[in-house]
């Protein structure tokens, strides 16, 4: 849908522009900040009124700087770690104040906004679900998505098997899918070449895969690092690079200790020369227990990478197995260090599948993901005034 259909639609089915307030947790290095980002920054180049808060002080971090640059208002809630009961207070001040159309909350902002929200009487309240680990929800999780649904918070999956499992294990309906969106043209190209970047790191020849993701439990590195020792031994040329920090940093560079990975494997921390550094590698890995929808995974392809993954969430529907990327069972260790190494060991076959890749990326644009959020938002509005 066309810019000026969806304005025309806004002016004859609503009052007025809708304002939009989305609440995040943090603006820290993430898929879901990255997404809700770039969703507000979208929303905004389409005339709409759009804020955001986070429940902590993010406003020293690049994607607040994105923000700020796209004239995105920024508000911080002031949030202490732990629960937090106070946090209410300057989240309803905030929702009288600024009194949005759509409230759109993402991870476990929804706690903090849904009783503020209920006071100041917003119309609509929507929440994207960006995580799909239902097995491990504890039940006290589930009765609140529960509760919020029936007290009209419309879920939103990013992908299909998070949305059945939202209905078959929450009990969650109406649900919404609306897949993730990333600025292809922006991991599409590089800032400065492939060869420039390898020597400036010190690397040549080198075979290099490469993991961008939170260094938690969740992302499985330690299955990564297992399987890459066997891939080490069959190809020496072999290196691992893992951009992001987390809880788990300490025992996963120790753990490349102990299986003598010094030299091969290399943790860059958090790092905002992400597209630079997919153009410089060779294979993007990711080896998640659970995902929603990858953005990390979606950034690899629009890169031109062949993509190597669990087959797990969102990614499932991301990858086309054999196309653009393998797919492997979650937990298995033979099978991924097998599926590594195919691409380790044949230049052809990373070119075919990372081919594969650029093209299937563009299904996943940030236009698109906005204009399916604004065709939602303007159903809930305009049932809700019928």
């Amino acid at each position: 849908m066309k810019q000026e259909q969806i304005r025309t639609k806004w002016s004859s089915d609503v009052a007025s522009v809708p304002r939009i307030l989305h609440v995040i947790p943090t603006l820290f290095v993430g898929g879901a900040e990255r997404m809700a980002t770039d969703l507000a920054i979208g929303l905004r180049r389409r005339g709409l009124e759009v804020a955001v808060a986070t429940l902590f002080d993010s406003s020293q971090t690049p994607l607040a700087g994105e923000l700020l640059a796209a004239e995105v208002p920024l508000n911080h809630l002031g949030k202490k770690f732990g629960i937090d009961p106070w946090t209410l207070l300057p989240c309803t001040r905030l929702m009288r104040r600024w009194r949005p159309d759509v409230l759109h909350t993402h991870l476990r902002a929804l706690s903090y906004c849904l009783g503020p929200a209920l006071w100041a009487q917003v119309p609509i309240m929507v929440h994207t679900v960006h995580n799909f680990d239902f097995r491990g929800s504890p039940a006290i999780e589930r009765f609140g998505a529960k509760l919020a649904s029936r007290l009209g918070v419309r879920f939103v999956s990013c992908s299909e098997v998070g949305a059945q499992s939202m209905a078959r294990d929450y009990g969650l309906a109406p649900y919404t899918t609306v897949l993730n969106g990333v600025a292809t043209g922006v991991y599409a190209t590089s800032r400065i070449g492939r060869d420039a970047w390898r020597t400036s790191q010190g690397f040549r020849d080198e075979t290099i895969f490469v993991c961008v993701a939170r260094l938690e439990a969740q992302k499985n590195h330690r299955l990564l690092l297992s399987a890459f020792n066997t891939v080490a031994g069959r190809c020496p040329a072999a290196r691992l690079l893992i951009a992001g920090d987390g809880s788990l940093r300490s025992d996963l560079e120790q753990l490349a200790v102990r299986l003598g990975l010094s030299e091969r494997v290399r943790f860059l921390g958090e790092r905002t020369d992400i597209p630079e550094i997919l153009h410089a590698s060779d294979v993007f890995v990711l080896a998640s227990n659970w995902e929603g929808h990858s953005v990390a995974v979606i950034e690899a392809m629009a890169a031109g990478l062949p993509v190597v993954a669990t087959d797990v969430g969102g990614t499932v529907e991301t990858i086309e197995h054999g196309s653009d990327g393998l797919l492997v069972p979650a937990g298995d260790k033979r099978r991924f260090a097998d599926a590594l190494s195919e691409l380790a060991l044949s230049v052809e076959r990373r070119k075919a599948l990372g081919a594969g890749a650029s093209l299937h990326a563009r299904r996943f644009s940030v236009d698109r993901m906005v204009t399916e959020y604004l065709a939602l938002y303007n159903t809930l509005l305009c049932s809700q005034r019928r």
